[in-house]
This record gives structure tokens, sequence and C-alpha cells, in this order.
């Protein structure tokens, strides 16, 4: 009979997990599973501080000269039912090449594999590449959580699976693929066939591509994990924030999550009442109650007002607030005016 691991949490689905906080065991593996890692290279990472955070860093150059390799029977569980996720902080420093890899497993440089680079590509290959690409660099010297979610087809009965990039908890490359894309998504069934030979996902490497002119990763990485399971957004959120104190996680949701698209308001907004999955609440203060509530209801008011918005984000005992300023109209008056002048002959 076939296990049911719908009621498995995704928590349960780990297969590998590496703090790099020991710098005399380096790749110690902490999820239980036994899949140390090795230091590899004629610059092999080391362990350090980096930014308040316990990390290996790499030191980039030619193909192998710094990386980690990781177990080679490491993905023998994965297929289209369980999906696969690969997360870690990352902390970019100078690249030579947009194609360093963050992570790079599979057999060589004719596939399979999977990969994610430091411009957060993904692609899954397998003859064919599917690929989920955000289409941006990031700046170096400061952390940040990436994430690259692949769901199964679960026997082609989903509507949609395939990768999904993720910083900070946030969507920046969606490759889904639709199950009326019946060629790319038998592609994608085909590609996690591939899983159930052991030999297919011999070279497992953090920090190094299957393809030997691309050259290494140069940065520093902390908290990797690999799951046997195509987490969602929620659950990438959780595991990013399972790092991070309440205060971290309120000063990241007012940075990276909380923006105000607006400065003129004619009709009520809709303010949001908490941010990451829930993890974080949000309480709003209006500077003047009458033009402009703080639960975003525009009042009657005749004539123009300048209303500051006070967000106050929380978790646990940490709050922490963010302002925005905002001009409220009177009703019936439009937020532009264009004017056209002709000329005169």
């Amino acid at each position: 009979m076939k296990p049911n691991n719908e009621n498995i949490s995704f928590k349960e689905r780990i297969i590998a997990h590496y703090y790099f906080d020991n710098p005399e065991n380096v790749g110690k593996d902490s999820s239980g599973s036994g899949k140390d890692a090795t230091t590899e290279g004629k610059t092999q990472p080391i362990v350090e501080t980096i930014g308040g955070r316990s990390a290996v860093s790499l030191a980039g150059g030619k193909n192998g000269t710094s990386y980690i390799k990781l177990p080679s029977g490491l993905l023998k569980d994965i297929n289209d039912d369980t999906g696969i996720t690969v997360s870690t902080w990352v902390y970019l420093k100078k690249g030579l090449n947009v194609w360093e890899r963050i992570f790079d497993f599979g057999k060589g440089s004719t596939g399979p594999y999977l990969f994610l680079t430091r411009n957060m590509r993904g692609t899954c290959f397998a003859g064919d590449d599917l690929v989920a690409d955000a289409g941006r660099t990031y700046s170096s010297g400061e952390w940040i959580h990436v994430a690259m979610a692949v769901r199964g087809t679960k026997g082609g009965t989903l509507s949609s699976a395939g990768p999904v990039v993720y910083v900070n908890g946030e969507v920046v490359a969606d490759g889904l693929i639709s199950q009326t894309s019946s060629g790319t998504y038998a592609k994608l069934r085909n590609w996690f066939g591939t899983f159930s030979d052991q030999s297919n996902y011999r070279n497992n490497y953090i920090g190094k591509s299957q393809h030997e002119l691309d050259e290494d990763f140069n940065g520093s990485l902390s908290d990797f994990r690999v799951y046997k399971a195509g987490l969602t957004q929620d659950e990438v959120i959780e595991v990013m924030c399972e790092s991070l104190t309440d205060a971290e996680i309120v000063k990241l949701a007012k940075d990276k999550y909380l923006t105000f698209p607006i400065t003129i308001v004619s009709k009520d907004l809709s303010l949001p009442s908490s941010l990451m999955g829930g993890k974080v609440t949000v309480v709003w203060k209006s500077s003047d109650l009458e033009a402009l509530s703080s639960d975003g209801v525009v009042g009657e008011i005749y004539t123009p007002k300048g209303v500051t918005l006070t967000a106050f984000l929380s978790k646990g005992n940490e709050t922490i607030e963010k302002e925005f300023t905002v001009s409220v109209l009177p009703n019936g008056i439009p937020s532009h005016l264009l004017s056209i002048e002709g000329s005169q002959e």
C-alpha cells in the first residue's frame, strides 16, 4: 500500500541540514540522517562569522577551487510525489560570473541536474531546461534568505507544478507549469523520474558547477537545508524565520514586506493586518482620524489633508514602527489633472 504523506509535516521531510557553525567539522549534517558533507578544493571553505551569523565562506575562482561536496545518495528519496526544496542564507561577495552556483546537484555536464545561480536562476535539466529565472542581480554585502522549491505533479494530478525561487520569502521567479501545457508538464515528470537512478545525482555540490567553464561561487552560506518536499511560500517563510530572532523578523517585515505604493488617497484603503504569512501583526494609527481613519476609511473632508499613517509591526515582545505620509483628497476631486495646450497658428 502506498503511504499517505499528506499529513507529514514538512519539518519531518528534511533530509540534510548544514548549520556551518563548527570549524572542526564544517560539513556536519544536523538532520540526524548522517549526510555529512566534505570541504574540497585548493582553497577549502572555512567557517567564520559574517555579519553576526556563523557561516561557511567559499573563495570562488576557477571551477573546483573552493566548494563543498554532499553525499552521492543524498537525493535517493526524491520523486514526483515528494518534490524537492533547497534553502539557505546567502551572503554574496563580488562574483566573477553570473553562472556561479549556490548549489548544483546532478551527474555531470550532460545532466540530469538541478542548480541555482547567484542571480537566482533555478534550472531543472534532463534533456530540456525547466527554468525559474529572477532576471536580476542581487546586492553583495548583506544576508538574504534563498529557497528553490520544485513541486512535483503527484502523478499528473496537480493543476500546476515546477520550480519557484524565493528571496526573503517572496517569489522572485515563478516557473510553475500548467497541466494544460502537456509537453512541458511531461518534461517535468520526466525530470523527476531521473531520481530513481541514484547515479544521476552522485555529484552534489555547494558552490561548484557541473560545467567546468563556470567559476566557483564567491560568498558565504549559512543554515543550508534540503527537503524532500516542494515547500509552499508560507512554509519557506517559516523555515526562514526559524533562524531569526523576533527583532530580526519584524525588521525584515518592515524593510522588505511593508510598502505603500501610493501618496494620493481618494478612496478607502485596504491596510494589511499581518505580514509574512501571519508571523508579524500590523496595527495602524492615523494622525488625522477625520480625514483618514486608522482602518483606512476616508472621511468627509472639504479640502485636501496631509496625513501620516504609522504602522506598528509586532512579534512577541518586539515592536517596530514605519511611517507613510499621504495626501487625502475630498470626494469628487481627481487625484491628477491633465492640461493640454494646443499651439496657435
